[in-house]
Order: C-alpha cells, then structure tokens, then sequence
C-alpha cells in the first residue's frame, strides 16, 4: 500500500489589491505559486469574480501573470487569482481599475416608500477617474404613455441617497440611477419596481417636501371615497376680473382638503384652472385672466389628498365693458398719491432751479458793472483815465 503525501499549495506572489490603466493600454497582473513537496506541481488560473469570461482574444497567462491588452471599460472589475491541487484551493483576489471612461453603474439599489415620497439608496461604483453625479429616472410603471422623469441629484460625488416627491399613492413605480461623469452618462442601475404606500381617504394633513414645507400632491389616478360636489355657484364682473364664489359641500363623506376652479371660453376645451384653494373657509376664486365681451364657463372642483368631486354645474358669465380695464378703488387712490407727490416733487425743483438761476443772473450783472466804474458804495458813475 502506498501512501501519497502532498503539502497544500502557497503562494510565492500575490496580486496588488489594485491596479490601475487606461484604456487602450495594457496591465500585467501578478500571482505566482511556491514550488511545494509532490510529484505534482500546482495549477494556478485566473477568473472574473463576477462570473465574466475573461476575453481570450486579449488575454493569456505568463509565469502565473495575467496581461490584458487594449484595455476597454468592460475590463473594469474584480479578479481572482486560483491557486488549487488536491489538499486545498487558495484564493487572492484583485480590483482592475480601467481610468479615464465614464462611471460605472450604481449597485445595491433600495427604495423605502410612503403614500407620496419614495426614498431611493445606492451604493456608487468607480467613477471612471473624474468626480460624478447622479440623475434619478423614475415613472409609474406598467403604462407604455407615462414617460420617463428624470431629477439630478446635485450633491457631493459620495451621495447615496435621494428622496423624490409628489407620487401618487398606491401606485407602481419604476426606478433607475444614472451616473455621469465629464465624459458622459455611464450605465444605468437594475431597474427597481416598488409601489407607494396607500393613504387614508379621510387624511387631513398634506404631505411636505425635503425642506418641510407642505405642497399639493398632484393625483394622477384618484383612489377613495369621492367628496361632494361644490353648488352655488356665481359670478360676478368686478374691476379686477371675473369674482368666483361657491358654497362647499354641507354633508360630504370625506374630509374636503382644497378646491380649484376651472373655467374656459365658450365651444373651447377646458383648460385654465385655478392654484388650489385651501378649504379653510374660503370659497371664492378671482380670475383675472378673462376679456371683456367674451363668454365663458366656469364650474369648482372639490378635493382630498387622493381623489375629487364630479364638477358642480357649469356657470356662464360674460365680463362687462364697464369694468374692462378700470383701475381698482385701491389702486386709483394709490395712484392719486403718488402722482401728487411727483408733482409736488418736480414743482419743488424747478423753483429751486429757478432762484438759482435768478441769483447768478444778479451776480453776473454786479461783476459787469463792476468792471464798467460802477461802485455800490457811492452809486456814482467815474470815468476810466488812460
């Protein structure tokens, strides 16, 4: 019976933790193994970490090195060096850096969601040798019409993170990074697919944005309870514009968080619509926007933070000329100041202008006279000798 005794492999050289090159060049990665007891010798081969095939056409092994010609970014990543026999298999790994390209795509990307925000994390990769930034691009997914939304993030080049606002609950979305050097856009992230948080109808406080201040979520799909429909309402010509006013539901079932009201030219599309209109008690509108003689149809929206109202009924008014382009009350009065002032102004300095032209005249008479023989002091006229 023979017994086979063989050392574990070692290595008498292990690869730099990096390397570095630029495109088109080539690096020459080192590993070799220690000769060791045993009728065999061991066998040492290279790989990618991630499981790429390393490009044979470029590449081929030397005394255990590894030399990759006419670099590319492709080449960019992690690699092993396999040093194996029977006893054991030891591992050393490197990290080629391919300089002077475009980033590379970000990686480990999570997004943490509520019913309006969506709070996306990431963890960067090689910036190609030049500091980058991100752009976020993102849309409601499942629909080929919605396009894509894009938000760059300005921050420092190690942002991670980044909270996009204004997403309607409910609701799928597709997330992407984008990273960008100054050599261009590098390689999107894997797509993340996550849906907002839901929201309860009867909410009655608005969502705010990175610097806390509230804003109106925009409602793309309506979910919900629908409010009651505004009724009542009239308008009226004032020296501003048309004057809007409405009654707001008496018995709605949800909680009224803001109305707009829409209006339009007769036989046209609806188009012109109002900012919102916090329901705190106020139930009128101004629309300054109109012309005179013209006929146009207005009709109130009411709404939550997710859904609203059918229109109340459509009211047609036609601003009259009597008002068209008369001056407010207030504003005439303002301007009634301020003129008076001006002329007070203008009449001070031209009086100003006027005494002093008159001194200077009397100055210069003086000095004439002066010259001529004339003598204030005895008001008599000599004679100039010689």
């Amino acid at each position: 019976m023979n017994v086979l005794v063989e050392d574990p492999p070692m290595f008498a050289i292990i690869p730099k933790e990096f390397y570095q090159a630029e495109q088109r060049g080539t690096v020459s990665m080192a590993c070799s193994a220690r000769v060791v007891s045993g009728p065999r010798s061991p066998r040492l081969n290279w790989r990618r970490t991630d499981g790429v095939l390393i490009p044979s056409d470029r590449t081929r092994q030397q005394d255990g090195f590894l030399i990759i010609t006419n670099l590319r970014k492709t080449d960019h990543g992690s690699y092993d060096c396999v040093l194996e026999n029977e006893v054991a298999t030891l591992v050393a790994s490197t990290t080629l850096l391919i300089e002077s390209t475009t980033p590379h795509a970000p990686t480990n990307v999570t997004v943490d969601v509520g019913p309006f925000f969506a709070r996306i994390k990431w963890q960067p990769a090689y910036n190609g040798g030049f500091p980058q930034h991100y752009v976020i691009w993102y849309r409601q997914f499942g629909s080929s019409t919605r396009q894509w939304r894009t938000l760059r993030v300005r921050a420092a080049d190690d942002t991670s993170s980044f909270t996009v606002y204004n997403l309607t609950p409910d609701t799928l979305y597709e997330f992407q990074i984008l990273s960008r050097n100054q050599l261009g856009d590098g390689m999107f992230s894997e797509p993340v697919i996550v849906r907002t948080a839901d929201v309860d109808s009867y909410a009655t406080v608005f969502p705010t944005d990175s610097s806390g201040v509230t804003y109106v979520p925009t409602i793309v799909k309506p979910s919900g309870a629908l409010p009651a429909s505004p009724f009542a309402v009239t308008v009226i010509s004032t020296p501003e514009g048309a004057h809007v006013e409405w009654e707001g539901p008496q018995n709605s079932s949800v909680p009224i968080m803001y109305y707009r009201v829409e209006y339009r030219k007769m036989n046209e599309q609806w188009g012109r619509s109002s900012e919102a209109i916090p329901a705190d008690g106020r139930t009128f509108y101004l629309a300054k926007d109109i012309q005179s003689g013209i006929t146009y149809e207005f009709r109130v929206y009411a709404f939550t933070l997710t859904s609203f109202s059918e229109p109340s009924e459509i009211v047609r008014f036609t601003l009259t000329s009597d008002f068209a382009g008369n001056l407010s009350p207030t504003v005439a009065i303002v301007a009634g100041v301020v003129g008076g002032l001006i002329f007070f102004v203008v009449l001070t300095i031209l009086l100003l202008l006027c005494a002093g032209c008159a001194r200077r005249k009397r100055k210069a008479k003086r000095e004439r006279y002066d010259s001529d023989g004339f003598h204030p002091e005895n008001d008599t006229l000599t004679l100039k000798r010689g």
